[in-house]
């Protein structure tokens, strides 16, 4: 993964996880971490800080059978959502990469 800034194109971050391509990139909408799904199967957390500047790999999540083919964020950052091309859709918790077997809706 390679993350570069807005403006200029400056490289911030470089982190090798996924053996395959990245399909899927999201931010948490509260800014604090950012999710990838890959055609590995996986996907990888991302602590984000220092104004966007600063990755730290947190977690790498099991479970799918397929390749991930979307990824979306709870509006309170707390869980997300990924969708695969066995079109499972699975639920995890942001803060421990644990898959959520029936979602708690606030």
């Amino acid at each position: 993964m390679l993350t570069l800034t807005v403006t200029g194109n400056a490289q911030v971050h470089t982190h090798k996880v996924a053996r395959e391509a990245i399909s899927d990139v999201k931010y948490s909408p509260n800014g604090k971490r950012l999710i990838t799904g890959s055609n590995d199967n996986f996907i990888d957390i991302y602590r984000v800080g220092g104004a966007g500047k600063q990755y730290e790999h947190v977690r790498r999540c099991y479970g799918h059978s397929s390749y991930i083919t979307h990824l979306d964020w709870s509006a309170d950052s707390s869980l997300f959502q990924s969708n695969c091309g066995a079109y499972e859709l699975l639920y995890w918790d942001a803060s421990t990469g644990r898959q959520v077997r029936a979602p708690v809706l606030a």
